[in-house]
């Protein structure tokens, strides 16, 4: 695929995607090229550009994306320009084992209801300053985030508002909504080989330092590293440049055999990690 979206759908109401492989991308210029793009039809968005459409900023609603493999690419999923107002609602995401992006391998902008859960996130490239993540939302309202597993990825979820840059910046700043529930939720998400043990929500624009993040601790794993079987499995299935070994990762019976063991016997929150940013 040469650096565009394999799917990009709009104005769209009960979607199904499912049983797919979304691979080997192209890197785009700005490498926010999602494999399935969720969009509206909008011209100051330049969200849609076949001339039959009435642009009438329509959002989707009712879509399921599960059992999917999203491998080598700019994105998975996501949404990078929003339209005022306009909410992409219940987009269900489960199940889906995502590999290698170059950005943040979910991106949710002005999706209501949301729910991502079950997914195993592994490998995204660190970018700038280690801030990469797993999920990245802005506008997100009422969502839930929970039961996801994320292997080497910079940040697993964060949440901060969001304002676009030249087409559709007309639109305000977009914010984010969670309730008690959705952030308890959010603790029900798993990493391993981490760089951070929490999940960030900044609720003021532009203000990431500490005093204006809200640190979510989520539960951690790790492999044991001293054993000569998993240091074989790992040298197999860390190797950059095994790029023929796609989905080793998921469906080795001793890796999955690894983490239950550690899921069992290692769930620790490193609550005053956060304390030190």
């Amino acid at each position: 695929m040469y650096s565009g979206h394999f799917i990009e759908i709009d104005a769209t109401k009960d979607a199904v995607i499912s049983n797919n492989k979304f691979m080997y991308s192209k890197p785009s210029s700005s490498e926010i090229k999602e494999a399935i793009n969720i969009d509206t039809p909008d011209k100051l968005t330049n969200g849609w550009s076949s001339k039959w459409s009435k642009f009438d900023k329509t959002p989707n609603t009712n879509m399921t994306i599960e059992n999917n493999v999203f491998y080598e690419l700019d994105r998975a999923i996501g949404t990078h320009k929003y339209s005022g107002g306009k909410y992409h609602d219940q987009i269900i995401i489960k199940n889906n084992k995502i590999e290698k992006m170059r950005q943040d391998a979910i991106r949710v902008l002005n999706w209501s209801n949301a729910t991502i859960e079950n997914n195993t996130f592994k490998d995204v490239d660190p970018g700038k300053n280690n801030a990469n993540r797993g999920i990245f939302a802005s506008g997100a309202i009422k969502p839930t985030f929970q039961n996801n597993l994320f292997d080497n990825i910079p940040r697993a979820i964060q949440f901060t508002p969001w304002k676009n840059s030249n087409s559709g910046s007309e639109y305000d700043v977009t914010y984010n909504e969670l309730s008690k529930e959705n952030k308890e939720a959010l603790s029900s998400n798993t990493v391993i080989n981490y760089v951070e043990d929490f999940i960030r929500i900044n609720p003021k624009y532009k203000k990431y330092d500490k005093e204006h993040t809200e640190f979510i601790p989520v539960k951690t794993a790790q492999k044991d590293s001293s054993d000569p079987e998993t240091k074989d499995f790992m040298k197999q299935n860390t190797n950059k440049g095994c790029s023929e070994n796609i989905i080793s990762f998921y469906e080795n019976p001793f890796y999955s055999k690894v983490l239950l063991l550690h899921f069992q016997n290692h769930w620790m929150n490193h609550w005053e990690m956060c304390q030190t940013i």
